[in-house]
């Protein structure tokens, strides 16, 4: 980890309220395929209206299947485009997840 002091004045823009997305993953039993099939399974959920992220970090720990994991991202537009930042978990497709864990 790496931190440094931060300019207040560099940033144009704050939203006090926004909203969420959790997605749920988890690997369903496989019918067929052996274990060299990678299958996995995604519930993906929007929250609005809630207090702050560990509300919503609260909610997704509570709702998390026994055999998966969650990743918690803040709704975001940059150039009109709409995306979102992680904030909280690993999406276990994603290419870094691979990466690190081999």
């Amino acid at each position: 980890m790496r931190t440094e002091g931060a300019d207040p004045r560099d940033v144009e823009w704050v939203c006090d309220d926004p909203a969420y997305r959790v997605h749920f993953w988890r690997q369903p039993a496989l019918a067929s395929g052996g274990a060299d099939a990678v299958v996995w399974d995604c519930d993906e959920h929007r929250l609005a209206g809630v207090a702050d992220v560990q509300e919503v970090i609260a909610w997704a720990a509570q709702r998390v299947p026994g055999d998966g994991q969650y990743v918690v991202y803040v709704e975001q537009t940059d150039a009109g485009s709409p995306g979102l930042v992680r904030l909280a978990g690993f999406d276990p497709t994603a290419r870094m997840f691979r990466e690190t864990s081999a």
